[in-house]
């Protein structure tokens, strides 16, 4: 296996506990630099994450919200990231804070990165992500040409049906992150970081593997999968 120093937490609770650590990271950057920049990210897991912390996230600011990947989708599509989070964690309005979202309205995939990666700042505070069942982070999948690129933060990215056209933030944005926190909810999530976790697991096979450091919640289905040996 990949040397790493990831933190695995199974909590029965997963999205109090998440909450709970978001917001005190949130806080304490906000104290230490008057502001603080968050990377989110998408899925249903996210959805059902952000639907409970939208009320704690009121009290919040100001934050820099920024996104680690999106499918390219007109922003008024339900299946675009942005327009997930819009629904969901920012339902109410908060002039604290600040969303810089990836704009899929351009011409390209290839247009739109190159915009974001401009875009980015140098480092981000709170990186949000989640494991997929085939072991992608952000859009970063196993095996793909993407994991080798270092010297862009942004991407275009070609993923499974049916959302193909992607845009991704690269390794070097998740090496660079001062925090970095992995959903991983459900039974098929469970066994995609049991194979992270195998002797032979390297990073084009388990992305999860390029975070150096940084903690990973496993909700209840994902910890029983995980903890059979």
């Amino acid at each position: 296996m990949v040397d790493c120093n990831l933190k695995l937490i199974h909590a029965s609770n997963w999205k109090k506990s998440v909450i709970d650590v978001l917001d005190d990271k949130i806080k304490s950057q906000i104290a230490k630099s008057h502001y603080c920049n968050v990377m989110l990210t998408g899925g249903s897991t996210a959805k059902s994450l952000y639907e409970n912390w939208a009320q704690s996230l009121i009290r919040c600011g100001p934050i820099n919200f920024y996104w680690g990947d999106e499918r390219f989708l007109p922003q008024s599509d339900k299946n675009n990231n942005y327009n997930l989070a819009l629904r969901s964690l920012f339902k109410v309005k908060n002039n604290k804070l600040s969303l810089f979202p990836i704009n899929t309205d351009l011409n390209s995939a290839i247009e739109a990165a190159e915009k974001y990666d401009k875009a980015l700042p140098d480092k981000i505070d709170i990186l949000l992500l989640s494991l997929g069942e085939d072991g992608h982070i952000a859009s970063l999948f196993p095996f793909s040409q993407s994991l080798k690129v270092s010297d862009k933060k942004v991407i275009s990215v070609t993923g499974p049906a049916p959302f193909k056209e992607r845009i991704s933030i690269t390794k070097s944005v998740i090496e660079n992150a001062s925090f970095v926190l992995v959903l991983v909810v459900g039974k098929s999530k469970g066994e995609a970081l049991k194979l992270a976790f195998s002797d032979n697991a390297t990073h084009e096979s388990s992305p999860i593997l390029l975070i150096k450091d940084g903690l990973v919640f496993l909700d209840d289905q994902a910890f029983e999968v995980f903890k059979i040996d």
